[in-house]
This record gives C-alpha cells, structure tokens and sequence, in this order.
C-alpha cells in the first residue's frame, strides 16, 4: 500500500514538474523575444541618429562647396573640377 502510494505521488510531481518546466520554457522564449525586439528597435535609433548626422554634415559640406564655387576661389585643381570640370570652364594648372 506504502509503495504504490508513493508511486502515485511521484507520478504527479513528476507531471506537475515536467508542467512547470513547459511554462517556464514559455515565459523565457516570450522574454528572448521581447528583449531582442527592443534590443533591435534601440539599434535602429542609433542607426537613424547617425544617419541624420551624415545627412547634416553633407548637407553642410555640399552647402560649402556651393559658396566656395561661385565665389571662385578654389584651392586645388579637384575643386576647380568639381566645381566646373564637366562644362570645361575649370582654370587648372594641371589641364
């Protein structure tokens, strides 16, 4: 009688157990998932803040070489160039 009484009560640990686990499996998949999914939105906002720094420091650059063309004091022959290179109106010394 002793036996199979603790055969029966180890059957339901071992089921209650094996429940346990399932559910504790479950929660630490749902926590991989929530921790990789902000982990990747975090990413994609450091992503776009460099992105909008190179914007700014080109926009800032081309805005340069524009005021440095027109005013007509270029510094190099690759200025000069990109400046007026495809229209042939480049004053270079190396042309």
């Amino acid at each position: 009688m002793q036996l199979s009484s603790v055969q029966a009560m180890l059957a339901m640990e071992q089921c209650q157990s094996t429940c346990l686990r399932d559910v504790l499996d479950e929660v630490i998949e749902k926590l991989a998932q929530e921790t990789y999914g902000w982990r990747w939105i975090a990413l994609q906002l450091v992503v776009v803040g460099h992105l909008d720094q190179l914007a700014e420091a080109l926009r800032q650059w081309v805005q340069c070489m524009q005021e440095t063309c027109t005013s007509g004091r270029h510094t190099s022959c690759t200025l000069a160039w990109l400046c007026h290179g495809q229209c042939g109106q480049a004053t270079c010394s190396c042309r």
